[in-house]
């Protein structure tokens, strides 16, 4: 909703299995540390992230959790940027510090964007939509979006991931 005190994109991990490097959040928009609406949107929107240590397999995974402003094309754009911006960056990080390919990064969100659209394109110029692997796997990849509100034509959920690390 319009305000920010309800705004929240959790994530959650077995403590069990995983030991937590780093986590956090920022918002979608310019100002990423202050609790502001970005761009032209109507609606506060943060991401959630972690960075979490697979205790048997010393793999790590990279998590972004959000929820992409579902009113207004520019703060969908600027959002699916940032987004991409930061998960590249967290990556990039974690490689220098030994991690190497050893690394899995995705983000799983309500991007309000149907595959083809500017924020869809945003997320996959840097990483792949799970679906479209899983229909090479031979899953049906056809699911509409079911919510609170009834079923969707559209697809708008989706998850990214980098590949590399996806095993």
């Amino acid at each position: 909703d319009s305000k920010a005190s309800s705004e929240a994109a959790p994530l959650y991990w077995k403590t069990s299995k995983f030991t937590v490097l780093e986590q956090g959040s920022f918002w979608l928009s310019e100002t990423t540390d202050v609790m502001s609406l970005g761009w032209d949107a109507a609606y506060y929107r943060t991401c959630s992230y972690a960075a979490l240590l697979h205790k048997t397999s010393g793999t790590l995974v990279l998590a972004f959790n959000t929820h992409v402003e579902n009113a207004h094309a520019e703060a969908k754009d600027g959002g699916t940027r940032l987004i991409v911006e930061r998960m590249k960056a967290l990556q990039k990080k974690y490689t220098a510090l030994g991690y190497g390919e050893n690394i899995a990064v995705f983000c799983t969100a309500d991007y309000n964007c149907k595959p083809g659209s500017t924020g869809y394109q945003n997320m996959a110029s840097g990483f792949s939509d799970m679906r479209l692997i899983a229909d090479s796997l031979g899953s049906d990849i056809n699911q509409i979006t079911c919510h609170g509100y009834g079923s969707s034509a559209s697809i708008i959920d989706h998850i990214f991931l980098d590949p590399r690390g996806a095993n």
